[in-house]
């Protein structure tokens, strides 16, 4: 009887045949696929399909290619890709740093805003200060008549702001 040349054990009824006519006992062959292993132990190819109990099974490979087998369209393309990353960083930067500024502005606007506010209020405070002391000075007149000497007759009445009456006549 024919030895696995995985366990060394006798095969027994369950034997699994490869592509490249190699035989193995099942639960070592399992084991090698369990453990993604796709060459052939004793021969080193390329498992594709196998054999078990008259049943064919078919082994669907992923290949990988390692970037020192890479054609020249697979480099240009990674360098794309590497260009997009780098321009995606930079386009990135810049909105960001634009957004910073527009935040800066907007916090400089509004403290500017605010000191206008201040000194539109303390203008209307002095205006309306400045008002009430002209009131003060145009209110309550003192009743002045004019003599005209050469005619001997009054020549008008006015009236003059009392803080003026006071200021001219030192009272």
């Amino acid at each position: 009887m024919e030895t696995c040349p995985i366990c060394l054990e006798n095969l027994g009824d369950n034997i699994t045949t490869t592509n490249c006519n190699h035989q193995f006992c099942d639960s070592c062959f399992k084991g090698l696929m369990d453990s993604n292993k796709i060459e052939c132990p004793l021969c080193r190819g390329v498992i594709k399909e196998y054999t078990n109990n008259d049943e064919k099974v078919k082994v669907l490979l992923k290949t990988i290619i390692r970037r020192s087998s890479m054609d020249q369209n697979d480099i240009n393309t990674s360098l794309i890709q590497r260009n997009e990353i780098r321009r995606n960083k930079i386009r990135s930067y810049f909105y960001f740093s634009l957004y910073i500024y527009i935040i800066y502005l907007y916090m400089n606007n509004s403290f500017v805003i605010y000191n206008l506010k201040n000194m539109y209020n303390d203008c209307q405070e002095d205006k309306s200060n400045l008002t009430n002391s002209l009131n003060e000075i145009l209110d309550g007149g003192v009743p002045i008549s004019l003599y005209d000497s050469s005619n001997g007759v009054i020549s008008k009445m006015c009236n003059i702001p009392t803080y003026f009456y006071k200021k001219c006549f030192n009272l």
